[in-house]
């Protein structure tokens, strides 16, 4: 390694000013007295500027120490060659010279991204480009070293030294990348040195090069939620606001080139099944079945005219393409003032892996394509004309493709205005479809690959499930049910046996089993496969707690005060469950990483009298959990949800309080623990609730589902842990659950609601602001209690499903999304006895959307495979707690695989069933937590990687946080006292400071508690709202688009939900109504019209149906 005082990794950067250069190098040993020698070029070193020095450590447990230094050289004379050398008195770097460009000037680029230490075949040709003078700036778009942190970050320091010869001449810009993700992205942010963008890091920033104003963003916030889902919704915001700034006229006309850099492609024609295969890409399209901060249409809206691209290893150039049309500028000269943006993808210059093989019929859209090694050159001609080239290194550099860019006129594609005045008002009055008896849980989803979301629902009475397929207005065909087991509660969608088709898994809470039923991938499902559970399984959720790429289950035993986790085998199979003690009276399971260790925990709600509480079972990455944590809350609660509400990056817990008519915030740590509640009012005793921005204000709102109110409440938060108050919908009767998604493709969340009640569901269409249309019902199966969106048939439309808590129906109903906020009728899915929650994931790993139903008087979990048509396999059942009342999915042990947590109502536990990645789930892992755990919520609340969960407590009044370990166990319970009736729990940034807070909606106390998080996993004491009467869900989004969240809360009694539009300081605004049907259960958000606006939909579990709700904010 040489002299260790010796500068090493000596490269250049621009600072966004043109006569300023900034350069970075790094020493293996403290140095004093660190300075750049400059001169003009063949002068003396004149000229000094002394450098700044930042310790870099290495994430690894060697905690390996480099120290870098940097110093930038300002008032240069522009259009000059300089010469330089970095160093100290213990040491100096040979010299280097670089060359300033008039703004004026044409700019010349290499463009290219995953090159590697090992097989970097294109690097000499680079190096010799970069000498020779040949470019003004590189351009690499992600993936670096293959990987940075290994070996202690030593292949970092090979890499950046390997670099050495190209970026010490010549200003290397970078994006991150996949592989640069480890330690959340340390290697990336210490060791480069791009344009701030106000936060002090540089994942995404902008700045002005010439003709240009290029763009660097972070496409890998959409894949690795474990570190903060608040940076997804930072970078949108912020990237809105660059567009903004560079579109306004006096700059658009200054800098009319925007071209924008990011690692993982929107399109691209390559085989492998995780990228190109996926109709929605996340950066496209954005969230998985919600369909939220997609990118293509803002780059569209705002006249982006190149977007580079790398991450597929080869060379692609695609026609001008907007939502998956070719918009060429003719025939004869397709790239001359195009439609749409021009897409490049140049990921081929290296890396040690292999070539990613191409699909064997050429797509549309795809103009041309090679797998040689090799890079891209870009030169900007002038203000209307942009060249590029593709040189083959495999051919001694041959240019092997080229094409101009003319655009003559530098503007939107479409007639995009910005907005002036935040919507006040997310959703309007839904409208209602029929399910079976007492829809219960919805989710959506695409179930027959359409393009529009559909819906599945619950129907407890009936024991089915309704599955109604979504048309393009928004509106829903006629359901049809299939059968599930007895009493089904809650359903999931996920694709468990890895064919790419969305299936269904249905908790069955009186027949103590799990209906798992197959997608076909038409809409249509298989008949279920039954596994057994704990008693009385109220709540299921998927997700991956082993890391074996294969979705697991994790499903509350209500009757049993467990949680089981079932770990999935990929083939619609799984495991035998694992049980893990919480709770009492396990209600809720929700699945995320609250601790930031990249392993799923668990949290949920225990919904029993004499324990308000949440448990949080810290997830061991093997599929195991460690013991629960318990957090007192203020109320019984069926549901906890997680969420960043105050922008902390520590996700926070928002409980729903089924007797107080509130929502609870806790707000996460990060290190697992939570601190604090804070109470928001919504509807009549709250039952569910889910989190997100349904007014694109980049703040996480609520969405609850109050009960006993017939009502949902909607708290738009202030982005800093506090919410407005609540807007209260009225709905059907009982709407039990609710779920958000983009039903008729306006790009606007929509929501839909089971109604228990009168067994059918209602769809609202969202305006985008926090306010709903009128609403939409469509029918389920009996007494929806829970409601879940995800996309079945993989046609890029949400679709629903519901758990049908009837036990008599013991069914799930799954509605398909037409994509316009509407649904198909249901098709329902027998699971077992009183299905009452349910979660949707990829149980199985095979790109088709899987189901997992909590079956409340069965004490068992139902996962259910998808065909990835909107079809499912028959349910497989997995043992959990007693009364399993809430499940949530996500990773708990970091296996890759999905793992379940469940909220066990009667057992006051939570179990944890870790997914083996195959469609089963092991044995249950039980967590004890509060009294009556009815809803939970996984997120980091301690920022230490590691899923924590939040679990609202029922008849304890607080929540319980428990801390995952990242291996699928959980640390015991910490308790954080809220109003009185926990029933539903959300997080998110309520308060924009970075952390994590929790809502919860208290049913008894008709209100919402917000509980700010401190982001070492504790809360500060709960602020209280009031809501509709008996709030029994509660969700978080920014449903105005005011960059506050907000909440949304199904108030029971009153045939409505509430939306409680945030301040962005932890407060809410007083609740919006919006009727739904009656007996509402729970509630989902999700863009169910493809807008980039948070929807709800509520299961109405008297009525059996479910409630969209479509966010219309502008």
């Amino acid at each position: 390694m040489g002299d260790n005082y010796q500068p090493e990794q000596i490269h250049l950067s621009y600072t966004g000013i043109s006569n300023e250069m900034l350069v970075t190098w790094s020493t293996q040993l403290l140095t004093n007295e660190t300075y750049v020698e400059y001169s003009l070029w063949n002068g003396t070193f004149s000229l000094r500027e002394n450098a700044t020095m930042s310790k870099f450590i290495d994430g690894s447990s060697a905690h390996r120490v480099l120290y870098m230094y940097r110093a930038t050289l300002k008032n240069l004379t522009m259009d000059t060659v300089y010469m330089y050398h970095v160093g100290s008195p213990a040491g100096l770097s040979a010299k280097y010279s670089f060359r300033t460009i008039l703004d004026e000037n044409r700019k010349s680029f290499a463009v290219y991204g995953d090159l590697g230490v090992v097989n970097a075949q294109s690097l000499a040709r680079l190096q010799r480009d970069a000498q020779l003078d040949y470019y003004d700036a590189i351009l690499h778009v992600g993936d670096f070293a293959y990987d940075m942190d290994a070996d202690e970050s030593r292949v970092g320091d090979q890499f950046m030294n390997e670099i050495q010869e190209i970026a010490a001449y010549v200003p290397y810009m970078v994006a991150p990348g996949n592989h640069e993700r480890a330690y959340n992205f340390s290697n990336y942010k210490s060791r480069f040195s791009m344009p701030s963008n106000g936060d002090g890091e540089n994942l995404w920033y902008s700045y002005n090069f010439g003709l240009a104003h290029i763009i660097s963003f972070s496409t890998e916030v959409y894949f690795w939620w474990e570190f903060g889902f608040a940076q997804i919704a930072n970078q949108y915001r912020w990237l809105e606001q660059d567009l903004q700034w560079a579109t306004a006229p006096e700059n658009r006309t200054k800098y009319p080139w925007i071209i924008t850099m990011g690692h993982q492609p929107m399109y691209c024609s390559n085989a492998n099944q995780d990228d190109c295969t996926f109709y929605d890409s996340r950066p496209r399209s954005g969230l998985p079945y919600i369909h939220t901060f997609g990118l293509e249409k803002l780059f569209y809206d705002y006249g982006v005219d190149l977007e580079l691209w790398a991450h597929e290893h080869s060379y692609e150039r695609l026609w001008p393409i907007y939502n998956w049309t070719v918009y060429e500028g003719s025939w004869n000269e397709p790239y001359t003032n195009p439609g749409a943006p021009t897409h490049v993808i140049s990921g081929s210059a290296g890396c040690y892996s292999k070539h990613n093989p191409f699909l064997n019929q050429t797509q549309l859209y795809s103009a041309f394509r090679s797998d040689d090694y090799g890079y891209s050159r870009m030169k900007i001609i002038n203000s209307t004309h942009l060249y590029m080239e593709q040189v083959s290194d495999d051919q001694g550099g041959k240019v092997i493709d080229n094409f101009t860019l003319i655009r003559e006129k530098h503007e939107p594609y479409s007639n995009h205005k910005h907005k002036e005045v935040v919507c006040q008002i997310p959703y309007g009055l839904p409208n209602r479809y029929a399910t079976g008896d007492a829809p219960f849980s919805i989710q959506s989803g695409d179930f027959n690959n359409d393009k529009k979301l559909d819906i599945a629902v619950t129907n407890a009475k009936s024991n089915d499930i309704s599955v109604l397929l979504g048309n393009e207005d928004g509106s829903f065909r006629s359901q049809t049910t299939y059968s599930a087991g007895s009493y089904p509660q809650s359903v999931t969608v996920g694709d468990f046996n890895n064919d790419n088709k969305q299936d269904l898994a249905v908790a069955n809470t009186e027949s103590d089993n799990m209906s798992l039923l197959l997608g076909n991938g038409d809409g249509t499902f298989q008949n279920q496969l039954i596994y057994s559970t704990g008693a009385s399984p109220t709540s299921l959720a998927a997700g991956d707690f082993n890391h074996d790429n294969k979705l697991d289950l994790t499903i509350v035993n209500n009757g049993e005060d467990t949680i089981t986790v079932m770990l999935g085998h990929g083939d619609g199979t799984f495991q035998n469950q694992i049980k893990y003690a919480v709770g009492h009276s396990p209600y809720f399971v929700t699945v995320a990483d609250f601790n930031n260790d990249t392993n799923l925990d668990l949290v949920v709600a225990n919904n029993n009298e004499n324990d308000k509480s949440i448990s949080v079972l810290l997830g061991n990455g093997d599929g195991t959990f460690q013991n629960q944590t318990k957090y007192a809350v203020a109320d019984n609660s069926y549901s906890v949800t997680v969420g960043d509400f105050n922008n902390d990056t520590k996700e926070d817990l928002a409980l729903v309080n089924f007797i107080l008519n509130s929502v609870s915030i806790l707000f996460g740590n990060g290190d697992g623990t939570f601190h604090n509640e804070t109470e928001y009012l919504v509807g009549f005793h709250p039952f569910s609730a889910t989190v997100g921005d349904f007014n694109n204000d980049s703040k996480l709102d609520l969405a609850v589902v109050n009960a006993f109110g017939n009502s949902a409440s909607i708290l738009l938060g202030n982005g800093d842990g506090t919410f407005q108050n609540q807007t209260e919908y009225i709905i059907g009767p009982f709407p039990c659950s609710v779920i958000l998604g983009d039903f008729n493709g306006n790009n606007k969340l929509d929501l839909i609601v089971s109604n228990s009640g009168s067994n059918t569901i209602e769809v609202m269409l969202g305006n985008g602001d926090g306010t709903f249309q009128n609403r939409k019902k469509f029918i389920t199966g009996s007494q929806p209690s829970f409601v879940a969106t995800g996309d079945f048939n993989r046609d890029a439309k949400l679709d629903l499903v519901t758990s049908n808590n009837d036990d008599q129906d013991r069914t799930i109903s799954v509605l398909l999304g037409n994509g316009d906020g509407t649904f198909q009728n249901q098709t329902k899915y027998t699971v077992a006895d009183t299905p009452h929650s349910l979660a949707i994931g990829d149980f199985n790993n095979d790109n088709k959307l899987d189901l997992v139903v909590g079956n409340l008087d069965d004490n068992s979990a139902s996962v259910i495979l998808g065909n990835g048509n909107g079809t499912f396999h028959s349910p497989t059942k997995y043992r959990v707690g007693l009364s399993p009342f809430f499940v949530i999915i996500d990773d708990f042990n970091n296996d890759i695989n999905l793992d379940l947590a469940i909220g066990n109502l009667d057992s006051d536990s939570i179990s944890v069933l870790l997914g083996n990645g195959d469609g089963t789930f092991q044995n249950q892992t039980v967590n004890e937590v509060g009294h009556g755990p009815c809803s939970l919520i996984a997120d980091d609340f301690n920022n230490d990687n590691k899923l924590d969960i939040a679990v609202a407590n029922y008849f304890d009044n607080y929540v319980s946080v428990l801390l995952g370990n990242g291996d699928g166990t959980f640390q015991n319970q910490a308790k954080y006292e809220v109003d009185d009736g926990l029933s539903s729990v959300t997080a998110g940034d309520f308060n924009n400071d970075t952390l994590v807070d929790i809502a919860v909606a208290n049913y008894k106390g008709s209100s919402v508690s917000v509980l700010l998080g401190n982001g070492d996993g504790t809360f500060k004491n709960a602020i209280v709202y009031s809501s509709g009467i008996s709030p029994s869900w509660v969700l978080s989004a920014d449903l105005n688009h005011d960059g506050k969240l907000d909440m949304v809360l199904i108030n029971s009694y009153e045939n409505s939900i509430g939306v409680m539009l945030g301040n962005g300081d932890g407060t809410l605004q007083t609740q919006i109504l919006y009727t739904v049907g009656t007996g509402r259960a729970s509630m989902t958000l999700g863009s169910f019209k493809d807008n980039n606006k948070f929807d709800l939909a509520v299961s109405n579990a008297i009525d059996n149906t479910i409630t969209i709700f479509l966010n219309d904010c502008s």
